[in-house]
């Protein structure tokens, strides 16, 4: 084996093993002997950010390693989509964000100078964003990120919607959302205090600070199958209710453009209007999408959404009466 396929080697068998490992199992593991390996190690260092902790036991910061990827043209426009929608609908700034795109113009630029501008634009659009809050929230979510990606628990101080109390909790990351309707980025953990799975805000944690203490993540585990009864991220873990709305005949057609939900159903009426239905596990979470149409919406299931929706609509007609 070439002196390269064995640092390649070598580098590929440290990020595999999130707890690190010795020269002697690298050893081991890719039949040389041990000083082989450590001069390789030597190596390696100028090009990968090694860490040897006390017991000789050898890592790699996933944290500042630098991944070395591959995209054509179509995968990269995929990435501006995605930068774009997150950009607009968060007014999120992030100094990642804005090197990573940063550096996909830079790439491209020589091929593409048109597109590579674009791309630029929007990183000076979110450079402009820089405030002493963002700096704290990013901060924090840098914090969640690394716990994440190395199975570290987190110790975070946070303070919910309804309380005025902040509370402390230990949790295990499964993984991070945005979420669209919210305009915010939610972190999914599992947390020890209360031994159960909760959903927390980002801009409602005040602190968090790495742990040294492991997680896992049970193989059975699947995000996709966890939320699918959710309109977005509201998961109660209750049977599904089926939501029955009538759009007008100047909504329906807009409405069917789009797949708002897995379990969607959408009937056109002679009329023009339409009738659409879905499962969801909490009704409420739709509330703030059906405002959003206005009039062109009605509720007809279930009563209690109904219920609530006529008390909103009696409350403005007060307010512009």
């Amino acid at each position: 084996m070439k002196r390269a396929e064995k640092l390649s080697f070598i580098e590929i068998y440290l990020l595999s093993r999130p707890d690190g490992t010795t020269r002697t199992e690298i050893a081991k593991a890719l039949g040389v002997h041990r000083s082989t390996v450590s001069r390789c190690i030597d190596d390696l260092s100028f090009s990968a950010p090694l860490i040897e902790d006390d017991k000789n036991r050898l890592f790699i910061n996933k944290t500042k390693y630098l991944n070395n990827i591959k995209l054509n043209i179509h995968e990269i426009f995929a990435i501006y989509l995605a930068v774009r929608l997150l950009s607009l609908t968060f007014r999120l700034y992030s100094p990642h964000l804005y090197s990573g795109i940063r550096k996909i113009a830079k790439a491209i630029e020589k091929f593409t100078p048109l597109f590579a501008r674009f791309i630029k634009l929007t990183a000076d659009d979110i450079s402009l964003r820089s405030s002493e809050l963002w700096k704290e929230k990013i901060r924090i979510l840098e914090v969640l990120t690394e716990g994440w990606i190395n199975n570290k628990k987190i110790g975070i101080k946070y303070k919910s919607k309804n309380s005025i109390n902040i509370h402390k909790y230990t949790i295990s990351v499964y993984f991070i959302e945005p979420y669209t309707a919210g305009k915010s980025i939610y972190i999914f953990a599992h947390a020890d205090e209360v031994n159960e799975k909760r959903t927390f805000r980002l801009e409602r944690i005040i602190k968090a600070n790495l742990l040294k203490d492991n997680y896992t993540i049970e193989n059975e585990f699947d995000y996709k199958s966890f939320f699918k009864d959710a309109w977005g991220i509201w998961n109660s873990g209750n049977k599904t209710e089926k939501v029955v709305l009538k759009f007008s005949p100047n909504a329906a057609k807009r409405l069917a453009e789009t797949k708002w939900h897995d379990s969607q159903n959408i009937k056109i009426n002679k009329d023009g209007s339409a009738i659409y239905s879905v499962n969801i596990s909490e009704t409420l979470e739709m509330v703030p999408w059906i405002r959003g149409w206005g009039s062109d919406v009605e509720v007809l299931e279930p009563k209690e959404l109904r219920d609530f929706m006529r008390g909103e609509a009696k409350k403005l007609g007060e307010m512009y009466g």
